[in-house]
């Protein structure tokens, strides 16, 4: 190794100190104020502070009124700390005094070029009225709260303060996001989702932040309306529901977000919430429409159902997601106020169905099936996972003349007999009994019994247009393997 090369592998390990300078500016208002300004003195000088107090630099002979305006203009002197008490903000105010001298002198460097951190004021008194005993020139500014009364300390925060080090930094600027570089829709929902997402994080009250995000979701709802049948087409309709991915994708953030931080009781919330989503799909009076009028909002519902369930089924959380099925939603239009089941958001949309000419989905056998698998983006999840969420919503849907239609099992892999692995793993009876909740049924002989009550020909019901054969429903259920072992 050369001396030179050496040397400078020596250097790159000094790390020079720097080691700040402040003068504690203060009233001689009390013994006690005294020994506590000379105690946070020694409390600073011990964390590597340099500073500097009449009491230990003021020697007789020299001028008081020359030190203070040397400790207040000194280019080495990094922040001056102002000591406030009752005795100091009347000294202050009535410039009375050396803290009168040291108010003439610094309070014009407050308004001037001056940096406005150089000065710190620490409250160690309030008064009658349980405000900080700060002079006029300091009021609004802020400060470290040392007072005895309210018992702070805010040591940490002092010394933070003075070494430039705050607690909180803010984080590195990102890369713009992709949706505003594209130049998609800005979301509107971002600040509250953000807030949300942020009082999960940090415990704060997330049952508030819930209640703006969904506002503000249903604000978005109440934007894509398409009122009057002269603002109506199958354009639209598509347009729309494109818009309302990112929601979609924040909604199941939420979800999740709520699962992971033990967050279940705010999952009341969700039933007003889409029962105010379910009361938008209505003409105002006086409006004409067509029949798929709403189609675009009745698919964003539909999505948010079936998205809602394909996590809590996923996350085993049937209990949540059996009241989601039992419940009845109270919808509530300009004509009417009526009790829907969650039959409610199943449906035939008609403007996106009817509307494919001359789109990608032309040849499609589902639109909806096909479109709910392009946007399908659940975190951790699979579609098979969405798919398996909307057979439980038809067999959860028994007690109407026409059950709901499972759009999406149109990817069911053509093979013979498919089954769900949810229904593989239910040959276990343990593992049965922990989600039979979800399917509705007290016991496995229950289960088996309502099949038994489900005619072939209401299955064969279930096909799609053009299709070979119905869907393999009863198959998927694994029915003669359940609950076979322990």
């Amino acid at each position: 190794m050369t001396i030179e090369s050496h040397e400078v592998s020596i250097s790159q390990k000094i790390k020079v100190e720097i080691v700040p300078k402040v003068f504690l500016s203060y009233s001689w208002s009390s013994l006690d104020h005294e020994a506590f300004v000379l105690s946070l003195a020694k409390r600073l000088r011990a964390n590597g502070i340099n500073v500097v107090l009449d009491k230990w630099h003021l020697k007789e002979g020299h001028n008081v009124n020359s030190f203070m305006e040397s400790m207040v203009n000194d280019n080495d002197i990094s922040k001056v700390l102002i000591v406030s008490d009752q005795l100091y903000r009347e000294k202050a105010n009535s410039l009375v005094g050396g803290v009168g001298i040291e108010t003439q002198i610094i309070s014009p460097k407050l308004y001037s070029d001056q940096k406005q951190d150089k000065f710190i004021p620490i409250v160690t008194e309030y008064d009658e009225n349980k405000k900080p005993c700060l002079p006029t020139y300091l009021e609004g500014r802020l400060f470290v709260d040392m007072s005895l009364s309210t018992g702070e300390d805010n040591f940490e925060q002092l010394v933070r303060c003075i070494y430039d080090k705050p607690l909180h930094k803010a984080p590195p600027i990102g890369k713009t996001p992709s949706y505003i570089l594209n130049d998609e829709e800005v979301v509107s929902t971002s600040s509250p989702y953000d807030n949300l997402i942020r009082s999960l994080k940090d415990g704060g009250n997330a049952s508030y932040y819930l209640k703006l995000y969904f506002e503000e979701y249903l604000n978005f709802f109440k934007s894509q309306k398409i009122i009057g049948t002269e603002n109506w087409s199958y354009n639209a309709i598509y347009e729309s529901v494109d818009n309302s991915l990112h929601y979609k994708d924040q909604f199941c953030d939420v979800v999740s977000m709520l699962i992971d931080f033990d967050k279940i009781e705010l999952f009341e919330n969700f039933f007003d919430f889409f029962e105010e989503c379910l009361s938008l799909l209505s003409t105002p009076i006086g409006k004409s429409s067509y029949k798929s009028q709403y189609d675009n909002l009745s698919f964003m519902f539909y999505e948010l159902f079936l998205s809602l369930q394909t996590i809590l089924i996923n996350r085993k959380m049937y209990g949540i997601s059996n009241r989601f099925f039992s419940k009845h939603y109270f919808v509530k239009t300009e004509l009417e106020a009526k009790n829907e089941s969650f039959f409610v958001f199943d449906g035939y949309f008609a403007g996106l169905e009817e509307g494919r000419s001359g789109t990608p989905y032309e040849n499609k056998v589902s639109v909806t099936a096909t479109i709910m698998n392009e946007r399908f983006n659940i975190k951790g999840l699979r579609f098979d996972d969405l798919m398996l969420a909307e057979y439980i919503c038809w067999w959860r849907n028994e007690n109407s003349s026409w059950r709901w239609f499972p759009k999406t099992l149109v990817y069911i892999e053509s093979r013979f007999s498919p089954k769900f692995d949810f229904f593989i793993r239910a040959e276990s009876l343990e593992f049965f009994d922990n989600c039979k909740t979800v399917l509705g049924v007290k016991s496995l002989s229950e289960f088996k019994a309502k099949w038994d009550k489900i005619s072939g020909e209401e299955l064969g019901q279930y096909r799609f247009s053009g299709a070979w054969g119905a869907l393999p429903l009863k198959s998927l259920a694994n029915l003669d393997s359940l609950g076979r072992l322990p």
